[in-house]
């Protein structure tokens, strides 16, 4: 089935009833599984990294899953093993989960990332994060305002089978709430195979931000910048050196006015008349001898 965008935000009953078909759409560019309790070893992830979404998808929310610095480290491990998947992610959404620093390292095998999403995680914003996100990916904190990249309002499912999975969440919304609850457990029980893991997943709640003061405060975004832009560190460096140019020059001119007063007092030059204090009688007489 042909479909671009896929939003399964918070709808984790409806993800886990209807995973084998999911996995038929291979030709997702955007793919939002925000808070479907996906955990560090989810079957879904060999299928993120595999052939079928590699040239296709480029927008990537696996926010609010429970997902640790493990849990990115198996979902990469074929891509920096194999050197093939996700060849064409550029926005990532990693927020939300309790990943660190050490986690970054990971994602270096994205080849086209551009814009990353850790709000919320494990990381803090200082100097050291900075540095690290520059040195290791290339991005740089985006300090005047969120980017609109991972706004959650601009994410919808659309393609040739949306009328597909609307019909899915219409049918899930219709079901008795028991039956629901019921198929939700025994499905979690197949893929996680853990009856006490799976039970608090399904009375947990969804991922929420208390206010908008919070999310406001909390949000870290980083993008790659433009070839011909600089970095804050690379302006201010080549601000210095632009203040350091005119005093090397105001120096080398000194030295070398000095090198012309040490020649005068050595060799001084020849007193010469001015060419115009010598009358036209003058030059013939001179001529002469």
């Amino acid at each position: 089935m042909v479909l671009g965008s896929l939003c399964l935000r918070n709808k984790f009953p409806l993800f886990h009833e209807r995973m084998d078909e999911i996995k038929t759409f291979h030709s997702l560019k955007s793919l939002d599984l925000f808070g479907c309790r996906l955990g560090d070893d989810h079957e879904i992830y060999l299928h993120l990294t595999s052939s079928s979404l590699a040239s296709s998808l480029i927008q990537l929310s696996i926010g609010g899953n429970s997902l640790s610095d493990v849990g990115l480290q198996r979902l990469t491990a074929p891509i920096r093993m194999m050197r093939k998947g996700l060849d064409c992610l550029q926005f990532l959404d990693v927020s939300y989960n309790p990943v660190s620093e050490r986690a970054l390292r990971y994602i270096t095998c994205l080849p086209k990332l551009e814009k990353l999403d850790i709000s919320a995680t494990s990381m803090k914003l200082g100097t050291r994060l900075k540095t690290t996100m520059w040195d290791l990916l290339g991005l740089i904190y985006s300090e005047k305002k969120p980017l609109d990249t991972f706004d959650h309002s601009r994410c919808k499912t659309e393609g040739w089978a949306e009328q597909v999975v609307n019909q899915w969440e219409t049918n899930n919304s219709q079901m008795p709430k028991q039956k629901k609850i019921d198929e939700s457990r025994t499905s979690a029980l197949r893929f996680f195979g853990r009856q006490k893991f799976v039970r608090e997943v399904l009375n947990a709640a969804p991922v929420v931000r208390e206010s908008e003061e919070e999310a406001e405060r909390e949000r870290l975004h980083f993008y790659k910048p433009a070839a011909n832009a600089h970095t804050p560190e690379r302006q201010t460096c080549s601000s210095t050196n632009r203040q350091a140019e005119p005093s090397r020059h105001n120096v080398k001119k000194r030295q070398r006015q000095s090198e012309r007063c040490d020649g005068s007092r050595q060799s001084p030059p020849t007193k010469r008349l001015p060419s115009s204090a010598l009358t036209a009688e003058d030059i013939d007489l001179l001529n002469s001898y």
